[in-house]
């Protein structure tokens, strides 16, 4: 049943289209799969540097809160979004400690 749709992801993801397009920047998100999830994670405790600004970084964590929040999404890929949270929010710990 899942090797069908390549696993836990959705068989048909929004297309992003860029300009006035149809479909929300960070709507992705709310298709993601547990990996796309795990590279989010990861971006975050590495420190990767990506330039975003507050609000953009905001947008992010609204949509993978979304994940969590749908009744459809599956188990483990609500699991993997509940993981980015807790990174996010273990580095905003971290600088706080190192700033305040």
């Amino acid at each position: 049943m899942l090797a069908d749709t390549g696993g836990d992801r959705p068989a048909e993801p929004p297309q992003i289209i860029g300009g006035q397009g149809r479909v929300p920047a960070f709507d992705w998100l709310r298709t993601s799969s547990r990996s796309d999830l795990g590279l989010i994670r990861r971006a975050i405790r590495e420190h990767w540097t990506v330039d975003l600004s507050p609000r953009r970084k905001r947008r992010i964590l609204e949509a993978v809160t979304a994940i969590m929040t749908a009744p459809d999404a599956p188990a483990r890929v609500k699991l993997a979004a509940v993981r980015v949270l807790m990174q996010a929010d273990q580095k905003n710990r971290e600088q706080e400690l190192r700033h305040g």
